[in-house]
């Protein structure tokens, strides 16, 4: 872009002075509450009581062997099922190429958006996203 007649090439070169002027520096970002630290996850095994898991960071294996944050173990979840990623206030589960796959509310993907009262499905598992 070139610059106009008073010597600015955009309307913050003119607010701040002409593109040699030194900017003011952004305020300091405020803190907020990472997504994972909202929400709390809900397993339920068919037939079987809810047990409730708080996320520890912004990513949660889900497998059937040790080294996931949540371990299932049955012989329908693979050693790497999935994994749940909070990114950006947005929960994210993304299939790790498991050999029966992941379910969010019925239908099979490979990445998808969990909404609030979606249910993610692995084997003989239900896993919700509880928020508060």
């Amino acid at each position: 872009m070139g610059k106009d007649v008073e010597g600015v090439c955009c309307e913050s070169c003119r607010q701040f002075g002409g593109v040699d002027a030194v900017l003011p520096e952004p305020p300091p970002a405020i803190p907020i509450r990472a997504a994972y630290e909202q929400v709390r996850i809900v397993i339920r095994e068919r037939g079987g009581e809810p047990r409730e898991v708080i996320p520890s960071g912004p990513e949660v294996l889900v497998g059937r062997t040790a080294g996931n944050h949540v371990v299932l173990p049955s012989g329908t979840i693979s050693k790497r099922q999935c994994r749940i990623l909070f990114k950006d206030d947005r929960v994210i589960v993304q299939d790790m190429k498991s050999s029966c796959g992941t379910y969010l509310d019925g239908r099979k993907v490979n990445v998808a958006e969990v909404r609030e009262g979606s249910v993610i499905s692995v084997g003989d598992y239900e896993l919700r996203m509880t928020y508060g």
